[in-house]
């Protein structure tokens, strides 16, 4: 697993990689500032043709509609190469800008597997 970190309120990034899937683990806030962070992780990551992406957001304590638009975005790109993106969820905070947007419909949610 690596990760970035860019210190308090910044946007922490960690990735691994199984059998062609990909998982990315948030944490911190996902906003304006961060948003190019993440695109160009989630750029490089589509390069390589994962069949399966998975965002993990249960450790962001902050988004907004910029986040929310980078990962409809990625939502769109991953469908149109045939890779299922999967978004687990995250606090009541962020949970509620797909809420109150309805992107809960467009969008798939999965709960982490058990340890």
């Amino acid at each position: 697993m690596s990760e970035s970190d860019l210190g308090p309120g910044a946007l922490r990034i960690s990735e691994s990689r199984s059998e062609g899937a990909v998982e990315l683990l948030l944490a911190g806030e996902l906003d304006l500032g961060a948003a190019p962070q993440l695109e160009q992780r989630l750029r490089e990551i589509e390069r390589s043709r994962p069949s399966r992406l998975v965002i993990d957001l249960s450790e962001l304590t902050f988004m907004d509609s910029t986040g929310l638009r980078l990962l409809l975005a990625a939502h769109a790109r991953c469908s149109e190469r045939q890779c299922e993106l999967v978004l687990r969820p995250g606090e009541e905070p962020v949970q509620r800008v797909f809420h109150l947007t309805g992107a809960l419909k467009m969008l798939r949610f999965e709960d982490s597997p058990k340890s």
